[in-house]
């Protein structure tokens, strides 16, 4: 036994890279994912970036037992780009964060959440900073509309976490820096983990 064993818990973009490695995980654990995601092979395929009643519908036909506990690691990474980014990317952007708050809605609304449960949003170290123009001098930085929406995600946490609090629902937000197998090159990566104290970066 362990405190997965048994816990349902939903993560959104499931199918993502760190999704399917938290999933494999809590599996391990004893735990019960649902994944959520764009991808068929989720077990519940429902864009987050759809209009509001259509996703609404799609939540009530596939989800019906309530949850121990929500990891939101739905994310639209936009290659970089030098002169900023287009409207597609903003609204895919802006899309993911509405659809995490239509569904959060949903939840509470619908009693899906299980008391004592847990909600873990998935931010980024630009959650809290901004990117060092000096680390990208002779590359491409992640444009604007990324590093806002990693802001505006620690604000969701920040509303939830205080509306929950009261039905004892813990709401954090996790913010990674750098992943060390996403490092285009030695040279990039050492000038990361030289700006870190412990020298290292996530695996």
């Amino acid at each position: 036994m362990t405190l997965l064993t048994n816990k349902r818990i939903l993560i959104t973009g499931s199918e993502g890279k760190l999704a399917t490695q938290w999933k494999k995980a809590i599996e391990n654990e004893g735990g019960i994912v649902v994944g959520l995601d764009i991808s068929n092979d989720a077990e519940v395929t429902c864009p987050l970036g759809m209009q509001p009643g259509m996703l609404i519908h799609c939540l009530r036909k596939d989800i019906k037992a309530p949850f121990d506990g929500v990891i939101l690691a739905a994310a639209y990474n936009p290659p970089p780009t030098v002169l900023g980014s287009g409207y597609e990317d903003w609204t895919a952007q802006m899309g993911i964060l509405r659809g995490h708050n239509i569904l959060l809605d949903w939840m509470i609304s619908e009693e899906k959440l299980n008391p004592n449960s847990s909600i873990i949003m998935i931010g980024s170290d630009l959650s809290i900073t901004g990117p060092d123009p000096k680390l990208y001098e002779d590359r491409v930085m992640k444009p604007a509309h990324y590093t806002v929406v990693k802001h505006a995600t620690v604000g969701l946490m920040r509303h939830y976490a205080t509306l929950l609090a009261s039905r004892h629902i813990r709401v954090n937000c996790l913010c990674p820096g750098a992943i060390n197998e996403s490092m285009p090159d030695e040279e990039f990566r050492d000038k990361l983990v030289a700006k870190i104290p412990m020298n290292t970066l996530a695996n």
